[in-house]
């Protein structure tokens, strides 16, 4: 499944999901409301106007037959530039002003962490539906639906690629950043779990400027693959230096990376095996790699 039809299946997905809910007073109203804030100006704009469009899609699909027990759909969607003090006023916004009976379709991990916490939407007891976020965040409680696989779980399936592929050194570059964190521990309880080799950890700094470094020292005893958590641009820096030292390396990248931003860094011919389709074939020298998780994900894969 690629990652349109995985926007457009969650759009349609929320339909189905919104007909067992009890959306208390509001249920008198004659529409579904829907609210999404969503980056369509920041760093994550291109997986931004990627989901609102396959939403705005689905929803109109809907609203162009009987609706959903005969009632429409109204979807609202704000722009929060990846900002989660932005994505909090918008909560407050479409919980207060537009009564939305659901959230929706939520990006970037900041964002959705600062909207779990924020007190609208504790207090609401609205659901946050189908969030782009991979972070498996304890402060969930029961508020949010996924529709997607975790970070740690996309890592988790590539290394059980590599390992198929008689691979057994491996590393995992990590940010210092609270997410990133998270993801490592949870990606290497599962990796424990499964049997993986342990990798090496190494700490890639947020903005990237150790990537030079780092890259010239895996490079002296290349692993044969290594995963990369970490933001697009510190991620793509990294890349970009150990394709140049390791070519022969497999470097995996989870699905929090924007691959548009990601091929503009790296250059035509640094990113050539990039896939932003789930379950798509990679090519690796003489290897075939197929990354593939549980249900949709949006694992992309650098050979």
């Amino acid at each position: 499944m690629n990652r349109r039809n995985f926007l457009i299946s969650s759009a349609l997905g929320s339909a189905s999901f919104l007909t067992s809910l009890d959306v208390g007073a509001q249920q008198g109203r004659g529409e579904i409301v829907v609210g999404q804030s969503v980056d369509l100006s920041g760093p994550l704009q291109n997986l931004g106007r990627d989901y609102f469009t396959g939403a705005k899609l689905a929803f109109d699909q809907a609203n162009t037959s009987s609706g959903t027990g005969g009632r429409k759909w109204r979807f609202i969607q704000l722009d929060d530039g990846a900002k989660p003090a932005q994505a909090v006023a918008n909560v407050s916004r479409l919980l207060t002003e537009n009564r939305a009976d659901v959230l929706f379709g939520f990006t970037g991990d900041e964002c959705v962490e600062a909207v779990l916490t924020a007190p609208a939407f504790k207090a609401s007891g609205r659901i946050l539906f189908a969030p782009m976020s991979g972070l498996a965040s304890p402060k969930a409680s029961g508020r949010v639906v996924y529709m997607r696989a975790t970070y740690a779980e996309e890592i988790a399936a590539m290394f059980r690629q590599f390992t198929a592929g008689n691979m057994s050194s491996f590393t995992i570059a990590h940010a210092a950043t609270a997410s990133s964190i998270v993801t490592r521990n949870a990606a290497l309880e599962l990796l424990r779990k499964q049997n993986t080799p342990p990798p090496a950890l190494v700490t890639l700094k947020d903005d990237g400027s150790n990537a030079v470094a780092l890259a010239t020292g895996i490079a002296r005893n290349p692993p044969h693959a290594l995963v990369i958590i970490a933001d697009t641009v510190p991620a793509a820096l990294l890349a970009r230096e150990l394709r140049s030292r390791a070519p022969g390396m497999l470097i995996g990248i989870t699905s929090a990376v924007d691959a548009t931003a990601l091929q503009q860094i790296l250059g035509a011919e640094q990113s050539f095996g990039i896939r932003t389709q789930y379950s798509e074939t990679c090519r690796a020298g003489s290897k075939t790699l197929r990354i593939s998780c549980k249900g949709e994900r949006t694992s992309r894969l650098i050979a």
